[in-house]
């Protein structure tokens, strides 16, 4: 079940993972990363 609390917004275009925090968050404490249209 995915949480707002471990869920990182990107914008759409972006490219989250190569945003090293996002990357690190995602590995370490299993965040999800969902992109939105803006």
């Amino acid at each position: 079940m995915i949480t707002r609390e471990r869920t990182i917004f990107f914008p759409y275009d972006g490219e989250p993972f190569k945003t090293i925090q996002v990357k690190r968050l995602c590995k370490e404490f299993h965040f999800y990363v969902q992109l939105e249209i803006q």
